[in-house]
């Protein structure tokens, strides 16, 4: 089954002109017999299927470490509150960022936005109809 790229958020930099395409570099397109198509259908459709069942393994999994983690902070919680606090305790080794940012930032009262000209540069693209 061949890629399929994505052409969302493409810019028109980006685009090859067509001057540039040369078509003798293609392979020709390859006919495949039907069971040569439905054996690539069951094989993708086997594919998608384990890698669900590895999706959910994985998910199953960290979800097991993580209860299993709250279960152990509570038990320490109740045997040594000391002990809780220094394990709750953001380890700066690991990851050294903290950041702290404002929570709400009121509206200027006075502010007054610049003026200014807009110039609109969107592309419009219309589809040319076609007479039957």
């Amino acid at each position: 089954m061949p890629l399929q790229y994505g052409l969302c958020n493409m810019r028109e930099d980006f685009i090859t002109p067509l001057k540039y395409w040369d078509k003798s570099g293609q392979r020709p397109q390859v006919e495949l017999p039907f069971e040569e198509n439905e054996q690539r259908a069951l094989l993708l459709n086997n594919w998608a299927l384990y890698k669900q069942q590895e999706h959910e393994t994985e998910r199953d999994a960290v979800r097991a470490m993580l209860e299993a983690q709250q279960k152990a902070l509570r038990e320490l919680r109740l045997e040594s509150p000391e002990l809780y606090a220094e394990a709750i305790k953001r380890d700066l080794r690991w990851f050294p960022f903290e950041k702290e940012g404002p929570h709400y930032t009121p509206p200027v009262s006075d502010y007054q936005p610049p003026e200014g000209r807009y110039n609109d540069i969107t592309k419009v693209y219309t589809q040319v109809g076609f007479k039957r």
